[in-house]
């Protein structure tokens, strides 16, 4: 399932950082031992390490909000089965029940005072339901067969049977979006939290490799590794990653182009 545009540039602009931090450890490592050196200070041992280990952890907030976000999109495509069903039993159960108002409207008041469809049928599907049980349950009690206009014959007892299949139906649906909706916010909420703990390590982690860079007269490495707010909230397309340790070393970012942007689906 595919991202949209704002998660992509986040994810993009990590994988610069990430694969600067990867692609540049060892000799980033010995530029630092040399400066180090250089100001008659022992350098500590496993610098390489430790460059690696922070790249390392924004790769793995990355890959947690990248899979936040696809969870989230997965869950608004999972209830699309059941508004489906949800539609379909609403539009049956309305026809049935317009019918039994009708019937109802042919004969009395009082009569449709006892079956329950004196107010007009509901149109929203949670009260279409209450509305559906409410009748059904008053047909059922009524065992009378009634006359109508043009000799046809009303069974209240039938029609409720005939209303048990769209109820059911209905009900069910309601109950899985009831579900759907709880786990859609749940996902919802992960993902926020995932976007927040990845931007907190990109803003920090970023200004670390900007310094670290700066530190050993790489402004060109610098420049890509700089977090910036319109970065971070995705709304600045990443150049394509360089392909080799050189292309990183050589290649001079690209005025980054702006998108307008959007909320999550």
């Amino acid at each position: 399932m595919s991202l949209d545009k704002m998660m992509t540039n986040r994810r993009q602009w990590s994988d610069h950082l990430v694969a600067a931090g990867k692609s540049h450890a060892p000799a980033l490592a010995e530029k630092l031992a040399a400066e180090s050196l250089a100001c008659g200070i022992n350098p500590p041992d496993g610098l390489d390490a430790v460059i690696l280990w922070l790249a390392g952890l924004l790769q793995y907030r990355t890959g947690a909000m990248v899979a936040a976000e696809t969870a989230l999109n997965q869950e608004a495509v999972d209830d699309v089965p059941y508004r489906e069903a949800r539609d379909g039993a609403a539009v049956e159960l309305y026809t049935l029940l317009s019918g039994v108002r009708t019937a109802a409207s042919l004969q009395s008041n009082a009569l449709a005072e006892k079956w329950m469809v004196k107010m007009p049928v509901p149109e929203t599907a949670s009260l279409l339901y209450t509305y559906g049980k409410n009748v059904s349950g008053a047909l059922s009690s009524d065992a009378q067969t009634y006359k109508l206009i043009g000799g046809l014959t009303f069974i209240p007892q039938e029609a409720a049977q005939a209303l048990k299949s769209p109820l059911d139906t209905l009900g069910q649906a309601l109950d899985d979006l009831a579900r759907e909706g709880h786990e859609w916010n749940a996902a919802l909420n992960l993902r926020d939290l995932t976007i927040a703990d990845w931007a907190r390590s990109y803003s920090g982690l970023g200004h670390i490799f900007e310094g670290l860079f700066l530190l050993v007269n790489e402004p060109l490495l610098a420049d890509r590794a700089r977090p910036t707010i319109r970065k971070r909230r995705g709304e600045e397309i990443a150049p394509p990653l360089p392909t080799t340790q050189a292309d990183a070393a050589t290649v001079t970012p690209t005025e980054p182009t702006t998108v307008t942007p959007s909320e999550p689906a």
